[in-house]
């Protein structure tokens, strides 16, 4: 899905959150007023966590190839049309992989090995001996690297938790500080970003700026309470309509409708209170939603300025 930020980025994916959208919107038409070029990745994170709470990865590069997994809704894709650069922003989901993977016994009929020119390396000596033979059994058996073939190697050997990003150009990145196991390295002409992260669930409800009452289900369960208010007031209209018909043949009902028609009353005032409460809950989410993007603005604009001094 395609939406402009400005004239030089424009969204490839967007992440089904409004709020997240407007935000990430603005932070790069901010980028784009000030002529921000270079690595981003260090100033989006910071910016999301300090919006959004912890738990974020940002990846920028070219003709990247991605294998990685995120929670749904955390996820956004932004390019540089004049640079063509990817800027990718994602929670990486800690969701164990339930597609089984068939393991290929040529992988331990020899001593796969390859050149691999290290850039960063924080990976265990194990892991990294396990992913360095991955690569070189992928590069064989495919011809070439593709992300998704490692990470399904790796996962074999090292757990479902790891992400793999290819790409024949450098890439920028800040990873969360939950990562771990980060290698960062070129193989046979191409970059390679491979890292572990164990996400904490907990950080998806971190934004310091939503709270229960912005949530937009909650305008839903109040128009579910008038749906089902309505239908008792419809209910009990039905009651009062046949104690008036027995009503015109006997006397004796007359209390009977009196009390009915009471209860009718209290029914139809609830749902009158209901869409007040409705009404009042919408208006209240616009006017937070508008106060916290003019914050995010304001936050965005200081930020920016504030690196422009230091540089």
């Amino acid at each position: 899905m395609s939406k402009k930020t400005e004239n030089r980025f424009c969204f490839m994916l967007v992440s089904e959150d409004k709020e997240l959208d407007d935000f990430v919107g603005f932070m790069f038409s901010c980028f784009a007023q000030q002529k921000i070029t270079g690595d981003l990745t260090k100033r989006i994170a910071s910016c999301l966590k300090d919006m959004y709470g912890g738990g974020w990865c940002v990846i920028q590069g070219r003709d990247m190839d991605k294998a990685i997994r995120y929670y749904k809704g955390y996820c956004c894709v932004v390019k540089d049309v004049t640079t063509k650069e990817e800027i990718i922003m994602f929670r990486p989901s800690s969701m164990p992989i339930t597609d089984k993977i068939q393991e290929d016994t040529r992988f331990d009929e020899q001593n796969w090995d390859i050149a691999i020119r290290q850039q960063v390396n924080k990976m265990d000596d194990a892991i990294y001996q396990y992913v360095k033979k991955s690569i070189a059994f992928t590069l064989d058996k495919s011809k070439r690297l593709s992300s998704y073939d490692i990470r399904k190697q790796i996962t074999v050997g090292c757990g479902p938790l790891f992400h793999v990003i290819a790409s024949p150009n450098k890439m920028f990145y800040s990873l969360d500080d939950a990562a771990d196991e980060e290698l960062y390295c070129s193989v046979d002409g191409v970059n390679l970003l491979c890292w572990r992260h164990m996400l904490n669930p907990s950080v998806l409800g971190e934004s310091k700026r939503v709270t229960v009452i912005d949530k937009s289900w909650i305008q839903y369960v109040v128009l579910l309470c008038v749906a089902i208010v309505g239908v008792l007031a419809y209910l009990q209209y039905r009651e009062c309509s046949g104690i008036y018909d027995k009503m015109q043949l006997y006397d004796f009902f007359e209390d009977d409708y009196q009390e009915c028609g009471a209860k009718q009353r209290n029914l139809i005032y609830a749902i009158v209170g209901l869409f007040a409460v409705w009404a009042y809950l919408r208006s209240l989410q616009k006017r937070r939603h508008a106060n916290r993007m003019k914050e995010q603005r304001k936050y965005l604009q200081d930020q920016l300025l504030s690196a422009k001094k230091q540089e």
